[in-house]
């Protein structure tokens, strides 16, 4: 199978995850309405 592999080239394709990480904005988001609905109380 090693060998099998050899002969038909093949090749490795790495894929970089280039996101960025949701949790921090989604962190901040309810920080502030947490804030913002206890200062209206």
């Amino acid at each position: 199978m090693e060998k099998l592999k050899q002969d038909m080239g093949e090749v490795a394709a790495k894929i970089k995850d280039t996101t960025g990480n949701p949790a921090p904005l989604g962190l901040m988001g309810f920080g502030i309405t947490t804030v913002l609905l206890n200062s209206i109380r």
